[in-house]
């Protein structure tokens, strides 16, 4: 499934994915959950429209950190700030990537799960 995330792309990504080496918060996993939950919650459309959750929570099951208890208890917003974290890292990552002009490097290595389409819009590709 191909997700636009083009209205998350002008944010600050590392509000939505880092580390406790880079913002040297211990409870940094905190603070990005909720940013990216009200992020979520902030936008005028979602992320994940109610008919792709089911493919985008069967993508979450195979990171096999959520049993399918946990997945399904999940409310769509929070599925969509799972994925908004996954952006925002592929998105650091790709920005860096091209400001170190080695986006081919990035691209080969990462598998292009987040790029920029020809009409200049950004996209995620969710699934395997």
């Amino acid at each position: 499934m191909e997700v636009n995330v083009t209205a998350v792309m002008t944010h600050n990504l590392a509000d939505y994915s880092n580390s406790v080496a880079r913002s040297g918060l211990a409870n940094i996993g905190q603070v990005t959950w909720q940013n990216a939950v009200e992020a979520i919650e902030a936008l005028d459309a979602p992320l994940v429209p109610s008919e792709g959750q089911e493919e985008l929570r069967s993508w979450i099951s195979e990171f096999g950190a959520w049993d399918d208890e946990e997945i399904e208890a999940m409310s769509d917003a929070e599925t969509s700030a799972l994925l908004l974290q996954m952006v925002a890292g592929d998105g650091q990552e790709y920005l860096e990537a091209e400001a170190e002009g080695r986006l081919e490097e990035w691209y080969s290595d990462c598998g292009g799960r987040l790029y920029k389409g020809d009409d200049g819009s950004w996209y995620f590709y969710v699934g395997m």
